[in-house]
Formats: structure tokens, sequence, C-alpha cells
């Protein structure tokens, strides 16, 4: 038996950035964060942070100092089921819009200067959309945003895997090429074909016209094509041996979900949106509502019906521990007022109607 509509989510053993937290900042908001540095190598980190950055894991003794290529292993044949991509727009730690190119949907809030209050709702909406425009200062609110997820060779343990997440047109735009081409080779094949995730310099052009240097990431196969050909006939060949078997795993792997929790939220809206930190983001559920100074307390009367009005007492939450009927205090009635009453005119008497035969 397994829980209906429930959407389990793989283990994320690691992280493998390109970035690390660099200087701190404080946002006009009050919220403190630290500006990305960039490297020009990889470095895989545990999901636990020490200080502004993350613990490093202890696969690095194996992979070197400064690694620029991991070994690694897709688990799915499918490319979107390896990378994931979408639009993104975040404001403060949380991501407020996600499309897909064609439709997005967005949580609905109420913005106020500086702070947004989440109403709990949710809108959908054509994408992209005008939050894809670069602001007046070159930088656009959403971004193209993906998320890799593979194993890696040397890690000695299985049961998770390792993340690596990107905002780069370059990036995002070579994996996926790279992937398309290594699955056309092998026959339709990703899943358990030994591949290289590298990093290497290049030289791009920005949107205001200037040269600037960045790191791409991208996959590789180590081998010439012939070699990729025979290396998916031969893993075609291992599956079609447990085809039943096969066919049940990846039923079961499709319901994995993806998308970022809200821990992982924060730590991508101080990586790759550090320009959201000067707002801040409240949800509709959270959100402090101060008391009324004109109203009464819980528990206490209004003062006109001050004394007319009899609280009952309320009855305790835990059932088990809640007392007998003979050990419950009488029950209050309520009394006439105290003050004296203005003179009003009398009513007249009401007419009394016969009741009709069989009439209750």
């Amino acid at each position: 038996m397994q829980i209906v509509n429930f959407r389990p989510g793989f283990h994320e053993a690691g992280k493998i950035k390109i970035g690390c937290a660099g200087e701190e900042r404080t946002a006009k908001s009050g919220v403190k964060y630290n500006l990305p540095q960039k490297l020009d190598h990889f470095i895989v980190t545990t999901c636990e942070k020490q200080g502004a950055n993350f613990k490093l894991d202890i696969i690095m003794a194996k992979l070197g100092e400064k690694p620029r290529e991991i070994g690694i292993r897709l688990i799915f044949d499918s490319i979107e089921e390896n990378f994931d991509t979408s639009y993104s727009y975040y404001s403060g730690h949380k991501c407020l819009c996600r499309g897909d190119g064609k439709a997005a949907t967005r949580r609905k809030y109420v913005k106020e200067g500086k702070l947004i209050k989440l109403t709990g709702e949710e809108e959908k909406l054509a994408c992209p959309c005008e939050l894809l425009d670069p602001s007046e200062d070159g930088r656009g609110r959403c971004k193209p945003y993906g998320i890799l997820m593979c194993v890696l060779e040397k890690a000695e343990r299985v049961g998770g895997v390792y993340k690596f997440r990107t905002t780069s047109y370059n990036s995002i735009r070579g994996i996926m090429t790279s992937l398309a081409f290594i699955r056309q080779a092998s026959g339709g094949i990703l899943s358990g074909i030994p591949l290289w995730l590298t990093v290497s310099p290049r030289q791009v052009e920005t949107p205001q016209g200037q040269k600037s240097l960045v790191h791409i990431v991208n996959i590789e196969y180590r081998g010439s094509l012939d070699e990729l050909i025979a290396k998916g006939a031969e893993v075609a060949k291992v599956r079609s041996q447990s085809q039943v078997a096969m066919a049940e795993v990846r039923k079961s792997l499709r319901l994995i979900s993806m998308v970022d929790t809200t821990e992982d939220e924060a730590a991508v809206a101080e990586e790759f949106h550090p320009e959201a930190m000067d707002e801040k983001v409240v949800d509709a559920e959270f959100e402090r509502v101060e008391p009324d100074p004109e109203q009464p307390k819980k528990g206490q009367p209004y003062p006109e019906h001050e004394e007319t009005m009899r609280i009952e007492e309320e009855a305790p939450l835990d059932l088990d521990d809640a007392p007998g009927p003979e050990a419950l205090p009488p029950r209050p009635v309520n009394t006439p007022p105290k003050h004296k009453a203005e003179p009003t005119q009398p009513r007249p008497p009401a007419k009394s109607t016969p009741k009709s035969a069989g009439s209750w």
C-alpha cells in the first residue's frame, strides 16, 4: 500500500558547484546575504552549511584540489528527467514564478514597498512575460534555471544523488545539446553510460556588447563515436534480459519530484539572485497580525455587556483528561442587567392564532 498522490524525491547527497559565497552585504530590507563568487573549477559539497558556505564533501580528496572534470552517471534516458530546466523569478528568498516558456505558475502576492505578502493562491500565466526582460540596471529578474541530477563515479555510496544548479544560459544550452547528441548516438540511452561533467573558460559577449570571460559547464563522453554506439548497444542488451523489471523501475522513477524545497530556494536565491535580496517575502499563513486595542481580549466581555454576559469555560483540548459530568460546575445562567432600563412605550398584546387540527 502507498499514499495516494504522494511524490517522493531523491535524497540529495551533495551539491556540485562552480561558485561559493563571497563578500557579505546587507540589503535595504535589512536582510544580510553574500555576493556569489565564481570559480574556475568544481567543488563538491554536502548539504550542511558551515558559515556562509556548504561543507566540502569527503569525495574532494579523490577529485583533487581544483578539479575541472568529474566522472558521472545519469539515472534516466530522458533528457528532461535528468536535467530539469525552467524560467524562475525570485524575490527575497522565495521563488514566486516558474514557467517552461509556454505557461507559468505564479504565486499571488500583495506588494507594500519592499515587503511582499503572499496570499497563498496561485495563477496560470503565459510564459515568457515582462519579467524576463532586463531591468534598467541590465539585470533580468527572471532567469533560466537548470538542475542536473547525477551519480558520481567515485562516490562510495548509492541511494542519493548530486545536483548541479545553474542559471547560465550558455551552460544550460551546452548541457542540453550534449545530452541530445549523446542520446542520439547511443540509440536513445543515457542511463548507465559513463560521462564526464566538465568546466572550461570561454569568451562571450554580454547584452551590453562587452567581452567577458565565463566558465561553462558541459557533458562529454570520453571515447570515439563508434565506442559510444557500441556502449549503447551493450547497455540495451543487458536491459533486454530484465525488461519487465526495468519497466517497473522506470515507472517508479518518473514519479520522483525535482522541485526545490523551501531550504533549496533560499540557497538558490542567495547564489543566483542576489539582486532580489532587497525585498522581503512573507507567507500568508505566517503573517503576524497585531491585535486591535479597541477589541476586548479573548475571554473578556464587551464593555456594554459587562454586567449581563457570562463566558463559559473552554473545554480542554485533550478529551481523555476532560472531567466527568459530576465534576463540572453548574452552568451559569444569564442575569438581567442591574441598571435601570429607559421607559419605553408598552407594546400591544400579540394576536393569538388558533392552531389547526393536527398541528403541534
